[in-house]
């Protein structure tokens, strides 16, 4: 299948079909890659721009799995029988973003050895900002809650999110040690189409490298405002 993204069955988790789709469409149909990549750096660590980028280049990106979030966290804990479970996707898809699949790095390099790993890494400070904004004053993200041993509210949980985010970090870097298909990437200090053509050994796109910032940011500040005040409330 060239285009999931058009797919009733698959668009719920393509990656979807923007600018970036547009300007790999010629990559995508008369340049067959196809290793597996996955992104496995947490997410707003900059993984959206990764995938926009690998559009360009003409890979089938898969974004977050959001069935992921509705699942028991029992079955979770058995990573291998989770992505038995979702096996077909790794048949449409040549890359691989956002939730779960950092957390799966090892079961994924078990299931393939030749595929190459890219961690989007950030500064901790500046990451916590941004997960803050993003998902605070919503304590209902059950992926989120299975990482951060209980916690799927950043809020009032800082300090084990930096150390989770921190020790996710070293663990990776750790297990790829020596591994020339990993690839450590950090956007916000300026790494580019240059680190990650030659590591995945590509042609360099005219086009501007991706960078997204999350439109839903303000609306999330908006949520998490409302939150606490019904909290405050006793709603």
């Amino acid at each position: 299948m060239k285009f999931p993204e058009f797919s009733n069955k698959e668009k719920s988790v393509s990656m979807s079909p923007s600018i970036s789709f547009i300007k790999g469409i010629f990559r995508r149909l008369f340049i067959s890659p196809k290793e597996k990549i996955f992104v496995i750096g947490f997410h707003k660590t900059g993984t959206s721009s990764l995938g926009k980028a690998l559009q360009m280049l003409g890979y089938r990106v898969c974004g977050a799995f959001p069935s992921i979030d509705h699942t028991d966290i029992e079955f979770l804990n058995n990573k291998k029988e989770v992505l038995n479970t979702i096996e077909s996707i790794f048949d449409t898809y040549d890359a691989f973003q956002d939730t779960p699949w950092f957390w799966f790095y090892k079961e994924l390099h078990e299931r393939y050895p030749n595929a190459k790993f890219i961690l989007s890494s950030r500064n901790p400070q500046k990451w916590m900002r941004s997960v803050s904004n993003h998902f605070g004053g919503n304590p209902n993200w059950k992926f989120h809650s299975w990482i951060y041993n209980g916690n799927g509210d950043p809020i009032g949980n800082e300090d084990l999110y930096i150390e989770t985010f921190k020790m996710h970090n070293a663990e990776v870097k750790a297990f790829f040690e020596g591994n020339p298909n990993f690839l450590e990437m950090n956007l916000a200090d300026g790494d580019n189409w240059n680190k990650l053509c030659s590591f995945l050994n590509r042609r360099k796109p005219l086009y501007t490298f991706p960078h997204v910032s999350s439109v839903g940011d303000q609306t999330n500040k908006k949520r998490q405002l409302i939150y606490k005040i019904k909290k405050m409330l006793g709603y």
